[in-house]
Formats: structure tokens, sequence, C-alpha cells
């Protein structure tokens, strides 16, 4: 039995699986191509996990070939999060950032009508890579999670290419008063 396709498969969750099936030949029984019984787990892509499919086949004489498996891993769909904008500050001494907008999941499977349940939560925080004054700083973030009962299929990554300035801060002078000269 020869695997048509690798032995190893990875797929995303909410995507399509079609098995390359498997070949086999005799080199006693003078058969070409058997029928390959395929055989094991039913690869289901709403599913996070590791499936293993087995192909098996027997010749006219009745003698068994030995299994072949493949592994087929459907691993976790990434989202995006988006919706949301740095906000550029004065210089404080600090590296504490704000952002701006309403924070949304992107790519999210869903299915006729129906949009799995995944929700974005935590307690997300923004900070600067430094405190120092410029432009285009890019900010961090950190703390969103992912909660619902779909939650398991989905990996996230924290929000990247945010980026806003730090102006320079305006100084007042006090305590300086004027001495009177005479001309």
């Amino acid at each position: 039995i020869s695997l048509n396709g690798l032995d190893t498969i990875s797929i995303e969750y909410g995507t399509s699986y079609s098995d390359h099936d498997a070949s086999a030949t005799d080199p006693y029984d003078s058969v070409i191509s058997p029928t390959v019984t395929v055989g094991g787990d039913t690869v289901d892509t709403d599913s996070v996990g590791t499936y293993t499919v087995t192909y098996d086949v027997t010749d006219a004489a009745g003698n068994a070939a030995t299994v072949v498996t493949r592994t087929v891993y459907v691993t976790t769909k990434a989202l995006t999060i988006t919706g949301i904008s740095g906000i550029s500050k004065a210089y404080d001494g600090n590296t504490t950032a704000t952002v701006s907008g309403t924070a949304a999941l992107s790519g999210i499977v869903v299915v006729g009508t129906e949009t799995d349940d995944v929700t974005l939560g935590g307690t997300p925080s923004f900070t600067f890579a430094d405190a120092n004054v410029g432009t285009g700083k890019t900010i961090t973030a950190s703390g969103y999670e992912l909660g619902g009962a779909k939650a398991g299929n989905y990996s996230l990554t924290q929000l990247t290419g945010l980026s806003a300035n730090i102006t320079t801060k305006a100084l007042t002078i006090t305590g300086i008063s004027g001495i009177s000269k005479a001309y």
C-alpha cells in the first residue's frame, strides 16, 4: 500500500479535508490495483484534534497487506483583532499607551448562517516600546483572551500593528520675575 500524498497532514480548523487515498499493488497475485479500504478516524475539521486514517487491502487469495496510516492534524484557526487605533500623547515619562475604537475578532468560522460562539475578553493593556518622544512608535497589546463555546478551536495573537506618537511636552516656567531697572 502506498499513500497518495503525505503521511502527515495539518489543516486549519474550519477548512475542508479531502482524503488523498492510497494505492496498492500485489507482485505475487498480479493484481495491479486492488481496492483499498479506508478506515480509522473520520476527519472532523470542525473539531481541533489528531485523526488517524487507515488504509487496508486484501488480495484475491485473502492475504492482508500491512495497514498503512495517515495522521491528520486539525489545528486551531488563528484569529486577528481589529478595530483599535493608538492615540498619541504628550511625553509623560512612562510607557503607558491608550487606544480608541472597539476591538472585534476577524476570522471566525461561519457555516451557513451559524457563526461559532467565540468572544473577545480579558483585561487588555497597551504600552509603548519606550517613553521617549518620537513618531510612529510601536504600541504592544497584551491581556486579550478568547471565550465562548468554540474558543478551543481558535488561537489568538495579541493585537499587532498599533502605533502612535509621543510628542514633546510644553513646559511652563514659574518662579521668575523681572527686576526693574532705571534707564
